[in-house]
């Protein structure tokens, strides 16, 4: 009887465990890592005041050359002198934008004399637009101003700048010509501005600064670019010119490739 009992014990067990229905198993989907493309853009940046004699045609080769070998994308240039009426100087916009094959934007800041002073930018990028702010208000005695161009690099646009602070001006209203140049967008795209800035700034927090050269007797030349999380600076390069230091500062840009 006993055996009996288990044998009848063990086929319940064995019917019931049969009968049971089994629960649907779930499959985890592993999760998506997003690759990250690293793309570079290699911005120059010089002042042309450095330039001490008249320009030649050498001068712009030997500097075309330059860019050439380093790739460069964007040239932004400070205080370019011009002579329109004179037939027989060359123009530095038309030979440099010609050489390179590039577009050019030049912004002009006082004229005296047949002679024009101004800001340019070149790029071999699509311009989507650009914007002369000046800072009469500012320094009323002043003529000097900033070029501001928004650039189309394909993955993202960028805005760069090219500025020249009244020379002597006070901290006050250098921290207010900032203001008026570099406060818009600053949280939402790239900017990266070239020129004769301050060492830092009280008010433009959002900015990181880099020497690109400071000397003693010379034109100051410094990079901010503001901090977002998606670009860098990768390298840079400064090249003795007869336009003094030039300088070549490669920034990496990382975008997700779902983007």
């Amino acid at each position: 009887m006993r055996k009996l009992f288990y044998f009848i014990l063990f086929i319940g067990v064995f019917i019931v465990i049969s009968c049971t229905p089994q629960l649907p198993t779930i499959q985890q989907t592993p999760e998506i890592t997003p690759q990250l493309q690293v793309y570079t853009v290699r911005v120059a940046t010089f002042n042309y005041a450095s330039l001490s004699k008249k320009l030649e045609q050498r001068d712009i080769q030997l500097l075309v050359k330059i860019f050439k070998d380093e790739q460069v994308d964007i040239i932004s240039v400070q205080n370019i002198s011009r002579y329109p009426q004179i037939p027989s100087r060359i123009d530095f916009v038309t030979e440099v934008s010609k050489q390179l094959d590039v577009r050019s934007i030049f912004s002009e800041m006082v004229t005296s004399g047949g002679k024009q002073l101004g800001n340019a930018i070149f790029t071999t990028y699509p311009i989507i637009s650009q914007h002369t702010i000046t800072f009469e208000t500012i320094e009323p005695t002043s003529f000097d101003a900033a070029l501001k161009v928004l650039i189309d690099i394909g993955y993202t646009t960028i805005g760069i700048v090219s500025i020249q602070l009244p020379n002597n001006i006070t901290r006050t209203k250098s921290e207010r010509c900032l203001a008026k140049v570099l406060s818009d967008d600053i949280h939402s795209q790239p900017i990266i501005a070239t020129g004769n800035l301050p060492q830092n700034s009280i008010t433009i927090e959002q900015f990181k600064f880099m020497n690109a050269w400071e000397e003693k007797n010379s034109n100051t030349l410094r990079i901010w670019y503001n901090s977002l999380p998606n670009y860098t600076v990768k390298n840079t390069k400064t090249f003795q010119t007869q336009f003094g230091k030039v300088v070549v500062c490669e920034f990496a840009f990382q975008y997700s490739l779902q983007n």
